[in-house]
């Protein structure tokens, strides 16, 4: 299935199709890596806190722009994230963040399958 603008549209699987809806759980990863880490090293090593912030913020636009496919209303919820994410990241370890973020997006794609009867 896609989402386009809030409605679910089942589409045939090819094979590797079927497996991207489970690899994709990775790229969680690397949208943390990509959108806060960077941030956490910034502040780790002592830089002014202003060049995390440009960073959060130009990272927060980036990131929901990622997301606009699901809806406009669903990018601008979302564009909070990284900001979120580096705030828990810094208390309590990003790794935490990215297995939280995971644990959410299982529960998510299996909730979904659940609701078209996958």
């Amino acid at each position: 299935f896609r989402l386009l603008i809030g409605t679910v549209v089942n589409t045939p699987k090819l094979p590797f199709e079927e497996l991207t809806r489970y690899v994709s759980l990775l790229g969680v990863f690397w949208e943390d890596a990509v959108h806060v880490l960077p941030a956490m090293i910034m502040a780790r090593v002592g830089l002014p806190s202003i060049f995390s912030f440009v960073f959060l913020f130009f990272s927060s636009i980036a990131f929901a722009t990622g997301h606009i496919y699901i809806s406009p209303e669903w990018a601008l919820i979302t564009a909070i994230y990284p900001t979120i994410s580096y705030h828990y990241g810094k208390k309590h370890g990003l790794g935490t963040v990215m297995v939280c973020h995971i644990l959410y997006d299982i529960i998510t794609v299996l909730t979904v399958a659940l609701m078209l009867g996958r």
